[in-house]
Order: C-alpha cells, then sequence, then structure tokens
C-alpha cells in the first residue's frame, strides 16, 4: 500500500527509508517502481526506473545515513521540500516532477520523488554517443535555464553535466536539484555529505574556503557563476577541472591539495592542449570568458545573462 502526494505543498510524514527489495516491483494507484532497475548516482540518492499512470517515469529515493540521525536531518524533508520548490517554480526546461510517493514496504516505509514523464538520457551519456555535438548550443540553454533561477531569487549551487538530460530531440533539460534554494547570503551552505573531488573541483574559492575552515559562505549568483565556468569546462573538454592535475592522488589528499591551491595560490583551471580545444569548439573567446567566471572576487564575475549574451556573440 502506499499514498501519492503531489498537491503543492504536501503534508511531510517522517519514514525510515530503505532501498527496495531486489527482485521486487512496487505497484499502487498507478504507481510501479522496479526495484532491479535500481541506479546510485551519489552516495545520499537511489534512483529506480518505473510508471505512473502509464507513462515511464523515473522515481528519487533518499537513503537515510547515520549523518542524518547525528545532525537530526529529516530525509523525508528533504525530498518533501525539494518537490515543493520544483513544483512552484517549475518551467518547460525542467525535468517535470510529479509528486512524492509514499509506499510502506517490507522492510519499512520509503518515500520517492516521481518525475513523470521521464524519456531523457543525462548528458555525459548523450554526448559520448554523439561526439561530434556541437557543445556552444547546449552551453546556451544551460546558460538560459539557470539564468531565469537567478530572475526568480533562486540558486543551483551544483552545476555540472550530471545537472542535465538531454530529450530525444536533443533538447537540454535541468534535471539536478538537490541544492537549489533561495538566494540567501545569511543562510551557509553546507554539505549533506564530503562532496567528492569532482564536484569541489567545481565549487567557488569561498565556498571551498569555507568547507576548510567551518565558515559561513553561502550559495549565491556569483558562486553559480564560477560553477557555470566548470560546467563549460566540463561540457567542452569531458572532464571537470583540476583532474588531470590531481590524477593518482589519494582523494583526501587531492581534495586538501585543491583547496590549498585555489583558495591559497588563487589557482584558475589549466587551459586544455589546442588540439582538445579545436575539436570541441573550445574558442579563445569563450575560454577568456570562463576565466573570468572563475575571478577569485566574486563581484567581478560576469552575470549568468551576461555570460550567455557573450556566448551568442562569439
Amino acid at each position: 500500500m502506499g499514498s501519492l502526494i503531489s498537491s503543492p505543498r504536501p503534508a511531510v510524514h517522517v519514514h525510515e527509508v530503505n532501498p527496495l527489495s531486489a527482485g521486487v516491483a512496487v505497484t499502487y494507484a498507478g504507481v510501479c517502481i522496479v526495484a532491479d532497475s535500481i541506479r546510485c548516482p551519489d552516495p545520499l540518492t537511489n534512483v529506480y526506473e518505473g510508471h505512473y499512470r502509464g507513462q515511464s517515469a523515473r522515481f528519487k529515493e533518499y537513503r537515510r545515513l547515520d549523518y542524518h540521525a547525528r545532525e537530526g536531518i529529516d530525509v523525508c524533508a528533504m525530498l518533501m521540500n525539494e518537490a515543493r520548490l520544483r513544483r512552484r517554480h517549475q518551467t518547460a526546461n525542467h525535468v517535470p516532477v510529479s509528486g512524492v510517493y509514499q509506499a510502506t514496504l517490507a522492510h519499512g516505509s520509503s518515500s520517492f520523488l516521481i518525475e513523470a514523464p521521464y524519456h531523457y538520457v543525462p548528458l555525459k551519456e548523450y554526448l559520448s554517443a554523439n561526439p561530434d555535438a556541437d557543445r556552444k548550443p547546449l552551453l546556451k540553454e544551460a546558460l538560459h535555464i539557470i539564468g531565469d533561477l537567478h530572475c526568480k531569487g533562486l540558486v543551483l549551487g551544483v552545476i555540472r553535466l550530471k545537472s542535465f538530460v538531454v530529450d530525444p530531440s536533443g533538447k537540454l533539460f535541468l534535471s539536478g536539484f538537490e541544492t537549489m534554494r533561495a538566494e540567501n547570503p545569511s543562510s551557509p551552505f553546507r554539505a549533506v555529505l564530503n562532496p567528492s573531488f569532482d564536484s569541489m573541483a567545481c565549487m567557488a574559492p569561498e565556498l571551498l574556503q569555507s568547507m576548510g575552515t567551518d565558515g559561513l559562505a553561502s550559495l549565491t549568483r556569483a558562486t553559480d557563476t564560477y560553477a557555470v565556468g566548470c560546467f563549460a569546462y566540463e561540457l567542452f573538454i569531458g572532464d571537470p577541472p583540476f583532474l588531470a592535475k590531481y590524477r593518482g592522488y589519494p582523494t583526501h589528499m587531492a581534495q586538501f591539495q585543491l583547496i590549498r591551491d585555489v583558495v591559497g595560490g588563487a589557482e584558475l583551471p589549466e587551459r586544455p592542449a589546442m588540439e582538445a580545444c579545436a575539436r570541441s569548439g573550445l574558442t579563445d573567446e569563450i575560454w577568456g570568458l570562463l576565466t573570468e567566471c572563475w575571478s577569485t572576487e566574486p563581484s567581478l564575475r560576469p552575470s549568468v545573462y551576461d555570460v550567455l549574451a557573450r556566448v551568442t556573440l562569439t
């Protein structure tokens, strides 16, 4: 049994969140979740395939970790809050959210955010299948999506290739909303889990410094602009910045060295080889724009819409 909550302001019910048992398909009120389809895109999330009201759907579940219990974090409330914020600001360029499904299972109860209809592939997978795809239009679509959020007073936080998906026509959609929030300079950003090196490599210096000192830096439009530059680097080159420099380092050492180099040494991502730039379309003009996005002084970074306007002119 279960219940579907799809109103703009669903009530929050606290449940223990457990992965589904292998071989189980949960079916109730038009909801079918296939347990064997599970993917784990990060240490916090389980993602399942299935159907909702006859349409292909993706179901996202947050795991309950020791960290959550220790910090008093309600993972079900996290999912509900994400659903509310997405429903309130949903646009045609966002993967649609249908609601939150709460299921009573043999080993406890779970809550799933339903994205339906779902007929997308991850942007990274799309680029692998289409290596000659023109990156510039994809960058412009991403900038338009992020700029629209900024106009609404929202910031995205994490901006990576994995934040976007592509539909069968090649159109880009935002799918990563986990750290989206209203911009609030007095609200410090604290990662739920220790971020991966790849994610840290795309974080603004003020956020890295805050991580190292347990400081009070917040997510802002300026930190998003820095992340946009890193997203563009990853879009054109295929890997996040700094990855090659620290390849072979133990993870914790690479993270420590990254913070020291970027915060203490004001180090910027190194420009890739000319052959890689030429192959992907990373021109001198676009590279110069990315270096502006990576300014160590947040006030000197261009707005996302400024970046979009200048990319359009290149």
